[in-house]
């Protein structure tokens, strides 16, 4: 029977021993072939959880291989480490048990170690057998900073599973990069300068003998790097730009030769002068902004220590592209002597964009003045009209000229005289056409004999002075009417205007006078301010003003009185009687002529007593009737004395 089938009943576990590719100890089974016959597989692996074949407890963990580190009865490992600190750092500490349930290393029983807190197992091989793991090299560390200095200390060299002193040397030591030194040659040095860059981990070969025969183990040594920050040294290690330098071109810029540790990236900040431009691109495509300026690119290389910036020599300045023409300029407008020409760029390449000046020619001859228009005269007459243009920017100049427009044509003769009438709005009188107004600055409507041209020009005078002199301007032209306003404010009275037409030098007759009225002057109110009415009487005052006026009625307390037409009356037109206590009765009228100016008066009306009238007093009830010719008078047995 083998122990696999003794174990269980004992309480002992019981695990299959198996290397760092996962064969079985002193066997060839793999890690399958165990399990379907029920034996989990584990590998034995140092305090810096690597195995003697040289796998990571990852790699183990991938080939689904257990890991741990064989410990001694009081839990401590080969190297020195306890249980708790391989527990901390990751890895599994194990006491090896013989079939017994006594550990291998020492006395102590499965109890024992359970009151300790350390796990145990027993390792089988692939018959299900009790076994050992045999003398193993350890070393109690595998890491080492690339600035080592020669006879820096690596680790130091021990065996597991062995008995007697061993001595230590290396098969294989990399090339000469390390050395055993020590009593027994237990201490692994550096016999040479390292570099995480050219060779980041190396393998040694160490081999052990206690007088017998000797054992052997492959360990891998791993260089760890020391970040160092990117440097350039300058010169031909700068970042260069190449590429064209006329706008529009695409610039490039290398990193440059940079020391330092790997890996390194990069970062591009493009300049114009010292400003800014552009994204983070080795490349950038350039601007009319730039041109006239030289451009540069500064590197900025980072790697874990830090970063460094490193600026490319200046590019020549960036230059423009000249102007070139690919469409012709052209006129348009009337060939009638007179007319206002207007002349388009064309279309032109070139970067900045260009600006342009016009020169006009009649027949090869320069006239007009550097504008996109020109009006013809009498002495462009019988001629062609062509207009040069030119392009300008910073990288040069360029001209093209238009066909050739015309001949230009004689007006047949001066235009008719026009017609002036005031425009319905400003025409505030009593109706539209009664040339009265308020407005000091009127608008006039002018109409032509003609359609009208683009140039041509409108006199509008008052009497002698010239209000208006307006030219036409495209949007006007075609029309045969115009609406022109009195710039200067007129003053109050009559006004006679008169316009004039001109056209290509030639001007029409003097219109018709159109004759007007500007009225600003409120009317006066003739009317007596104060008035005698007799008790009894109905009132009638004619109302009278210096011209022709409406009457309204604007302040009346009491609602005494009434405006009719022209004639203030009592309400109603009723009478009032004399009180002998408020006779005086008051209210104010209003003036309004017909261009809507105003003016007010207050008019003041008394009540006379007249004699031999018979008053009604009515009091208390008691019907009193008295003759005012007689100062006593009686009723029902009371008699008064008038007083």
């Amino acid at each position: 029977m083998a122990d696999i089938d003794l174990l269980p009943p004992r309480g002992i576990p019981r695990l299959a021993l198996v290397d760092g590719l996962g064969i079985a100890t002193n066997g060839s089974q793999t890690v399958a072939q165990l399990a379907a016959r029920g034996m989990r597989s584990v590998c034995a692996v140092d305090s810096t959880g690597v195995s003697v074949s040289g796998a990571t407890m990852l790699q183990l963990a991938q080939r689904g291989i257990s890991a741990f580190c064989p410990v001694d009865e009081l839990g401590v490992a080969q190297s020195g480490a306890t249980a708790d600190a391989l527990r901390r750092a990751g890895i599994r500490p194990m006491v090896l048990l013989g079939a017994t349930g006594v550990a291998l290393t020492g006395s102590a029983t499965m109890l024992t170690l359970a009151q300790r807190g350390l796990p145990y197992f027993c390792p089988v091989d692939e018959a299900g057998n009790a076994t050992t793991m045999g003398a193993v090299i350890l070393v109690s560390n595998t890491n080492v900073l690339e600035t080592a200095t020669i006879g820096t200390n690596v680790g130091v060299l021990s065996v597991a599973g062995g008995t007697g002193t061993y001595t230590f040397s290396l098969t294989d030591s990399a090339g000469g990069k390390f050395a055993v030194a020590g009593t027994n040659g237990v201490n692994l040095n550096t016999a040479a300068t390292l570099n995480y860059a050219t060779a980041p981990s190396h393998n040694i070969t160490v081999s052990a003998t206690n007088g017998g025969t000797p054992i052997t183990r492959t360990i891998v040594i791993t260089v760890v790097q020391v970040p160092v920050l990117p440097a350039n040294a300058g010169g031909a290690n700068l970042p260069a730009i190449s590429g064209s330098t006329v706008v529009g071109g695409v610039l490039t810029s290398t990193t440059g030769t940079w020391t330092g540790s790997l890996p390194i990236t990069y970062a591009y900040q493009w300049k114009r002068g010292a400003t800014n431009v552009g994204t983070n691109s080795s490349t950038y495509t350039t601007v009319a902004a730039d041109i006239g300026s030289t451009m540069t690119v500064v590197v900025t290389a980072t790697n874990t220590a830090g970063s460094a910036n490193a600026t490319s020599a200046a590019t020549a300045a960036i230059t423009g592209i000249a102007p070139v023409n690919t469409v012709l300029p052209a006129i348009s407008g009337s060939t009638t002597q007179g007319a206002t020409l207007t002349a388009t760029t064309g279309t032109w390449t070139g970067t900045p964009t260009p600006t342009y000046a016009y020169q006009w020619k009649s027949a090869g001859v320069n006239v007009g003045t550097g504008l996109t228009t020109y009006a013809t005269v009498v002495g462009d007459v019988g001629n062609t009209i062509t207009v040069v243009v030119t392009a300008t920017n910073v990288a040069g100049s360029a001209n093209a000229t238009s066909a050739a427009f015309g001949p230009i044509v004689a007006t047949a003769g001066p235009p008719g005289a026009p017609t002036l009438d005031l425009a319905a709005a400003s025409d505030t009188g009593s109706s539209s056409t009664d040339d009265i107004t308020t407005d000091t600055t009127p608008d006039i409507v002018i109409t032509f004999t003609v359609a009208l041209v683009t140039g041509d020009i409108i006199h509008l005078l008052d009497g002698a002075s010239e209000l208006v002199a307006h030219t036409v301007t495209a949007l006007e032209a075609g029309s045969s009417t115009i609406e022109l306003t009195a710039i200067s404010p007129l003053a109050g009275g009559a006004h006679s205007l008169t316009a004039t037409h001109e056209r290509g030098g030639l001007t029409s007759p003097v219109s018709a006078a159109l004759v007007f009225t500007v009225d600003l002057t409120a009317p006066t109110i003739t009317t007596p301010s104060t008035a005698n009415v007799n008790e009894g009487v109905a009132l009638a005052i004619a109302l009278t003003a210096n011209e022709t006026v409406t009457w309204t009625e604007t302040l009346d307390t009491g609602n005494h009185f009434e405006i009719s037409g022209a004639t203030l009356r009592w309400t109603s037109n009723g009478t009032k009687a004399f009180t002998g206590v408020v006779d005086a009765y008051s209210c104010e009228v209003t003036a309004t002529d017909v261009v809507g100016n105003a003016s007010s008066a207050t008019i003041t009306v008394t009540v006379l007593d007249v004699a031999g009238l018979t008053r009604d007093f009515g009091a208390e009830g008691i019907g009193i009737s008295v003759t005012t010719g007689s100062r006593e008078w009686s009723a029902e047995g009371v008699s008064f004395v008038e007083s």
